[in-house]
């Protein structure tokens, strides 16, 4: 719990600075830990393979599908942030409406054991080219998968505090929920780290994003508003911002 804190202050005094970068600057990271991926793709596969026991060429495929959500990100994400302009100037009026994007601030991201590339980076890479920082919980299932993709995005010149790991069993997720003043969670419904009081998190965290673990996964923005069908007490769906 008191890595979790000191990782979450580091953070969200590293996020202003990340997020008044230049979003040009934040893809070129990203595009390096693209790269990256690629480049060590078949060693990745095996670690991957050892660690959670599927198939080498199911490992091979994720990565290679990772990569393919890498390229839809870096291709779409200029768009999607673009400011839009809901109502210009006119003769009548001199008003100006603007839809514009903000990041949340600290994103905390508990991972899944069977997806750890192609589930995480779904959360992580727009989150990061947001302008987001990440407080990363690799399954306990997948910790070394989890380092590596860590590894690779330091490498790629995201900064520490910005992608920053935090590693243990479920103890470490419901942490992750004990600090309520991070502004984003997402969880797979997975592993230890999913637990009753982990659900508390749509209570106390502004929006909260929940994958399902099975085949035709979805995802949400949840918000405090309606009743949610797991017993958590109040959500609001919203159209998925990516997935």
């Amino acid at each position: 719990p008191g890595d979790v804190r000191a990782k979450y202050q580091a953070a969200r005094a590293a996020q202003p600075g990340w997020a008044a970068l230049p979003l040009a600057d934040r893809l070129a990271c990203l595009r390096r830990f693209r790269a990256k991926l690629a480049e060590e793709t078949p060693e990745l596969a095996r670690k991957l393979t050892q660690e959670v026991g599927k198939p080498l060429q199911q490992s091979l495929n994720e990565l290679k599908g990772t990569l393919e959500r890498l390229d839809f990100f870096l291709t779409e994400t200029g768009s999607a942030l673009r400011d839009e302009t809901v109502r210009a100037p006119s003769a009548g009026s001199p008003l100006t409406e603007l839809i514009t994007h903000v990041p949340l601030g600290v994103v905390a991201n508990i991972s899944a054991w069977n997806y750890p590339y192609f589930v995480g980076s779904n959360v992580f890479v727009p989150a990061l080219l947001a302008g987001n920082a990440v407080l990363y919980k690799p399954s306990e299932f997948a910790t070394l998968t989890g380092l590596a993709i860590t590894r690779l995005l330091h490498d790629s010149g995201v900064p520490r505090p910005i992608f920053a790991p935090v590693i243990g069993s479920g103890k470490v997720g419901e942490a992750l929920r004990e600090h309520s003043y991070i502004q984003d969670c997402t969880a797979l419904r997975s592993g230890e780290a999913w637990s009753p009081r982990l659900e508390a998190l749509i209570q106390d965290a502004d929006i909260f994003q929940l994958f399902w673990s099975h085949a035709a996964m979805h995802s949400h923005w949840v918000r405090r508003e309606y009743e949610f069908a797991l017993g958590l007490r109040r959500a609001h769906f919203v159209r998925p911002t990516y997935w």
